[in-house]
């Protein structure tokens, strides 16, 4: 299987639709677009990962113990850092240590960690320091994060 995100591709789309189309070039404009950009795929990632752990619950019969599981957990899935997806697959017992970083490229998971600390420093802070381009990049690395994690709590 394989995770897409299809309303941050769908939105990334749309933004370099139009800003293909202006007739010169705004750093400005391309940076609030890259801000937006970042706070629906910061949404859409944590959605991501929530139904994934909501589906692996939903094999549990008892839904009673499924119900106290997810809610004792909750707080833990508004956390999607690269960390806090090594936590995640730990307690889903799929090894030890950084699970993330031996999978996958240090320039893939640092894409992603790139991403979620831009979103936060818009959130939180003083907005974005990422370009369009590079959250281009993000999505594919993201995209093959999700789905690495999807299969190993699904194993």
């Amino acid at each position: 299987m394989s995770i897409s995100l299809d309303r941050t591709r769908f939105v990334t789309e749309e933004i370099t639709g139009f800003l293909a189309v202006q007739a010169e070039q705004n750093r400005n404009i391309e940076s609030y677009f890259t801000q937006h950009l970042l706070v629906v795929f910061y949404s859409e990632t944590e959605q991501k990962i929530k139904k994934l752990v909501e589906h692996r619950l939903n094999q549990i019969d008892d839904r009673k113990v499924a119900k106290f599981i997810y809610s004792t957990n909750e707080g833990m899935l508004n956390r999607i850092k690269k960390g806090e997806l090594n936590d995640l697959l730990k307690k889903f017992d799929c090894g030890d240590g950084d699970i993330i970083g031996d999978e996958f490229s240090q320039a893939e998971h640092q894409k992603y960690s790139g991403a979620i600390a831009n979103r936060h420093s818009v959130s939180h802070g003083e907005g974005a320091s990422m370009t369009l381009e590079e959250f281009l990049e993000v999505l594919n690395a993201t995209e093959k994060i999700l789905t690495f994690v999807e299969e190993k709590i699904s194993e």
